[in-house]
């Protein structure tokens, strides 16, 4: 859930749920809040991933210092620049992609999944649904039909947006 507030202080945090959050996102213009923010999240309410907009290329390494995971908006600009030169034809299908489609990470957390090989997942999955990548103990590896998935794994899916919702359902159920 998106909320507007001041994220550097605390009741503003609690309203909007802090306790219980995973994640959270600060994207303030000022790089102080951001990583103020980010720290608070961290260090008081315990939030496992913290993502903040960092402004100011000079100031990244305040906020990988806090563990806080820092996205350089002049560095995006660039990276979404490089794409589309370099990588047309997959800039032109992300862009489809978030029209039409979804692309969302889930970790296994059912019993019933695990062992399976992923072509028997993948039989599983429903139709516009597709395995692209298995993250497990930091590494990513593209999907092979024998692979065995593993409880704790993170599987990428990828395909029509309400397929990929009711695959996430699957392999969480």
């Amino acid at each position: 859930a998106v909320r507007n507030g001041d994220g550097t202080q605390r009741d503003v945090l609690e309203r909007a749920g802090i306790e219980n959050a995973k994640i959270l996102a600060v994207a303030t213009k000022d790089d102080d809040v951001n990583l103020l923010a980010g720290q608070l999240a961290k260090n008081t309410y315990d939030v496992e991933t913290v993502v903040a907009r960092v402004n100011q290329p000079s100031n990244l390494d305040a906020f990988e210092d806090v563990d806080v995971e820092a996205i350089s908006t002049s560095m995006s600009v660039a990276w979404s620049m490089d794409n589309v030169i370099e990588r047309p034809g997959i800039s032109q299908w992300m862009t489809e992609l978030d029209q039409d489609g979804d692309v969302q990470e889930v970790e296994v957390t059912s019993g019933d999944h695990v062992g399976k090989s992923v072509s028997e997942l993948s039989e599983e999955l429903p139709d516009g649904c597709h395995l692209a990548l298995i993250s497990r103990d930091h590494t990513n590896q593209l999907p092979h039909p024998d692979d065995v998935i593993e409880m704790g794994d993170h599987l990428t899916l990828l395909g029509r947006k309400e397929a990929v919702r009711e695959a996430i359902e699957y392999c969480t159920t």
